[in-house]
């Protein structure tokens, strides 16, 4: 224990030099100080640092604005720790901030409380990492049939949901594809909109979360709906003849999905001369004269519903020229 013993020595005043003054103590370790002043520390730059020091030596280092201690190797900055222990029953008061408040260039072992997620956080060399949260579990997810729609939204169950979570849509063939809306709603319940239309070749489809404290999947969950079926049955859609006749055809198809829309295309072959094939089925027109006698077309229509799934189906229409010098088809009637 340093030594409080009584010691002479001279001071220098401005009347001259005093000897055989008193001076206690003779260190100023272990001194209450009641003060409500301040204790001015030797201050300079790094460079000026002392040449020989010993451990415990404190100084205002100028260069870094920072007041710091040797601790008989190196001089460390006031108030960072390194390999510290404790046993202490109390507590460490970690800076605290939202998601979007966390710091803009972190460095590996940077610790912070998120008050987003509710979870301290540290950061590691693949980002962000929540300290005591439990991986994501799914327990369920609906509907669990669409028409595969874009913007479709999805209800997912669970347990240790947080607000970070990245939700994806997997499909047969394993590619995935980041959901287009994520809504947090409770530890337990997300939401989740299609970021694109899926088809029945894509079915079923999995779910995915991704959150900074694990993963969760729930394969083979979402089906993506049928396919248009035809109620117009295959083949000849009547015979005509070329003189100004007016055709209106509909065709119909239908898709097991509700609320599903259904568009109409030639994809193959062409209707005759004059008539026109709207998106809504419905073969409209009129006949255009022909020069052979007869004339079949042959032409395939593809049923398309708001998901992208087809169906394929073939017809054809008979063109008959007319006969203007009597009856039937060959010109040879009589007046």
């Amino acid at each position: 224990m340093p030594s409080r013993a009584f010691q002479q020595a001279s001071i220098i005043s401005d009347t001259g030099v005093l000897t055989g003054v008193t001076v206690t103590p003779s260190q100023i370790s272990d001194q209450a100080n009641t003060s409500t002043g301040y204790i001015d520390l030797p201050s300079g730059t790094t460079a000026q640092r002392p040449v020989s020091t010993t451990s415990g030596s404190v100084r205002y280092n100028t260069t870094l604005a920072t007041v710091e201690v040797y601790n008989g190797t190196s001089w460390l900055p006031v108030g960072t720790v390194y390999d510290a222990e404790s046993s202490s029953t109390g507590f460490f008061d970690l800076p605290s901030g939202t998601t979007a408040q966390r710091p803009a260039t972190p460095t590996v072992g940077m610790m912070r409380y998120n008050s987003t997620t509710g979870f301290a956080e540290v950061y590691t060399s693949i980002g962000w990492a929540t300290l005591g949260q439990l991986p994501p579990s799914i327990v369920s997810v609906t509907p669990v049939t669409f028409n595969g729609e874009q913007g479709a939204v999805f209800t997912i169950t669970g347990t240790n949901f947080t607000a970070d979570a990245v939700i994806k849509f997997i499909d047969v063939n394993n590619t995935e594809y980041t959901a287009g809306n994520v809504s947090y709603i409770s530890g337990i319940q997300l939401t989740a909109t299609t970021p694109q239309d899926f088809t029945t070749a894509q079915e079923p489809l999995s779910v995915k979360i991704i959150q900074s404290s694990g993963n969760s999947i729930l394969q083979s969950v979402i089906d993506c709906g049928g396919s248009p079926s035809w109620t117009t049955a295959a083949g000849s859609l009547g015979t005509y003849y070329d003189t100004n006749q007016s055709v209106s055809i509909q065709l119909v198809a239908t898709d097991p999905d509700a609320g599903a829309t259904i568009s109409y295309s030639v994809i193959s072959g062409s209707l005759p001369g004059g008539l026109n094939l709207s998106s809504s089925g419905l073969i409209s027109g009129t006949i255009a004269q022909i020069s052979p006698t007869t004339s079949t077309s042959n032409f395939t229509i593809r049923a398309s519903d708001n998901a992208g799934n087809t169906s394929d189906r073939a017809f054809s229409i008979v063109i008959n020229k007319t006969n203007y010098f009597g009856s039937g088809t060959d010109g040879t009637g009589s007046f």
